[in-house]
């Protein structure tokens, strides 16, 4: 009997509600705010360079103050853009369907399980730089350091959400595969014996 690999379950309840939140927040925050990093100020409202301004002196951001002087967090900013602000629409959009619209039933596409691992991997990745950065900062005090550290956790806490919800699902048919494998195994075995 075999099984076809089970993809990532749909989202549901308080952490579909939390991931909601958590995505369309980034997508704005992403775009008016890391975004000045990247493109012309010229680009963005007033309002919006002043939120920035306001966060990164109040809280001695390091990454903020001065986003340009530092081009492997540019290139980060870029990453984000590049890959992770369309996941975002993706993310939202199978959120936001009624589990009877998906393609599978109760299970997302394997193809969205497996950008989710990558979302999930990549951005684990740099929030670890980005707070390591965070608390070698010797030009901070311990509660500046807490404070930017409490700012960025979440975007690695959400990423790990993520990626752990989607390769849990994923093990599910690998480990069906492996157990059916090893019955057949079984049977023949036992029969050769008798």
């Amino acid at each position: 009997r075999q099984q076809a690999p089970t993809t990532m379950q749909i989202i549901t309840g308080v952490t579909r509600a939390s991931f909601i939140g958590f995505f369309a927040s980034h997508i704005i925050f992403t775009i008016l705010i890391d975004g000045q990093v990247l493109f012309p100020e010229s680009w963005y409202p007033q309002g919006a360079r002043d939120l920035l301004d306001s966060y990164a002196s109040s809280v001695n951001d390091p990454f903020m103050i001065a986003p340009k002087s530092r081009v492997w967090f540019t290139a980060i900013i870029v990453g984000e853009f590049a890959f992770q602000l369309p996941y975002f629409f993706v993310m939202l959009h199978f959120l936001m369907m009624k589990p009877d619209k998906l393609p599978g039933g109760s299970r997302y596409p394997k193809w969205f399980q497996s950008a989710s691992i990558a979302y999930g991997s990549h951005t684990a990745t740099t929030v670890v730089v980005i707070l390591a950065e965070v608390i070698a900062n010797e030009d901070a005090t311990f509660g500046e350091k807490v404070m930017v550290a409490n700012v960025y956790l979440p975007y690695m806490i959400f990423p790990l959400w993520v990626m752990y919800l989607a390769s849990q699902q994923s093990g599910d048919g690998a480990n069906a595969n492996a157990d059916d494998a090893a019955t057949r195994t079984t049977s023949s075995v036992t029969m050769k014996v008798e």
